[in-house]
């Protein structure tokens, strides 16, 4: 082992001949890129990590590990909001432990963490990859752009945050739309209950108190910072890999139940809630289309 955890996952990354694979949490740009400098171009790259703005505008993770990915061949970034591992996989051998991608993280800085990570065949633990990347939502230019958008907002928010605390990354964790009429969703956010009737009002309320939204924001910054929180979500993410064929009303709501966000299968009201979110707050990545079975959503594009 070398005297600093990164250069062992950089020179492994130099004999990588067909994959690599690395998640953990944070992850900042500059760490990222040189690892990446390690690896072979043939060799096919996939990242993942997760993206809460606080967390971004804090400094704690980078969004500009997007333009480290799209600057590579054979290369995707994919955002999976429940990971809590550090995992490098390079080819058949994996690193795993509680290092995470930043220069602190893998020793490459004057104060590092005490952090470990040890190799194990990548077949031993194959199961948890399978589950990473079946929770994970792949990054677009769009999803670039709202979560800029979103961090955008919290600097310019009277309130800023420095960091989500724990109880509010949990609080968004756990929450799912109540209101289906999110055309009223920001008068909702800004109190104007004189401009929606009561129950919409309730709900809406709800939704913008489950959300953790700063305070103090115009309508462009609020709807790119709901479809932020959206991307950030483990149902939202497993339903977007879904999406690539249409989903229509009964197989999604099936879908939420195995989630364990929807309580019948035979009641598509979670579903149909959740649809119009997706379609209004996150236009450029799903459409609706006429199927057999009724309306269903699906992804609008192809990812990169």
């Amino acid at each position: 082992m070398h005297d600093h955890l990164g250069d062992t996952v950089r020179e492994r990354c130099a004999g990588a001949e067909l994959e690599a694979l690395f998640a953990a949490p944070f992850i900042k740009a500059d760490a990222l890129a040189r690892l990446v400098g390690s690896l072979q171009s043939a060799v096919r790259l996939r990242v993942v990590t997760r993206w809460v703005p606080e967390e971004i505008a804090a400094g704690v993770s980078d969004l500009d590990v997007w333009r480290v990915v799209c600057k590579r061949p054979h290369a995707r970034l994919l955002l999976c909001p429940a990971i809590h591992a550090k995992y490098y996989r390079i080819d058949g051998l994996a690193l795993v432990g509680s290092a995470n991608l930043t220069r602190r993280g893998l020793g490459w800085t004057t104060k590092p963490g005490l952090e470990l990570l040890i190799e194990v065949a990548a077949a031993e633990i194959a199961d948890f990859e399978t589950k990473l990347l079946a929770a994970s939502l792949e990054v677009d230019v769009a999803t670039y752009n709202n979560m800029q958008a979103a961090v955008d907002a919290l600097a310019a928010s009277s309130a800023i945050p420095l960091v989500a605390s724990a109880e509010e990354v949990e609080e968004v964790a756990e929450w799912f739309p109540s209101s289906r009429q999110v055309q009223h969703l920001y008068d909702c956010y800004l109190g104007h209950q004189d401009k929606v009737i009561s129950s919409v009002f309730e709900d809406g309320r709800l939704d913008v108190s489950g959300l953790c939204l700063p305070s103090g924001l115009g309508r462009e910054s609020f709807e790119n910072f709901v479809a932020a929180r959206l991307q950030s979500l483990a149902y939202v993410a497993a339903v977007d890999a879904r999406a690539i064929a249409p989903i229509d009303r009964r197989t999604g709501q099936g879908l939420l139940v195995d989630l364990g966000v929807a309580r019948a299968a035979e009641d598509c009201t979670e579903w149909d809630t959740l649809s119009e979110w997706l379609l209004w707050f996150l236009p450029q990545r799903y459409r609706r289309i006429p199927t057999w079975d009724g309306p269903a959503i699906s992804r609008s594009q192809l990812i990169r």
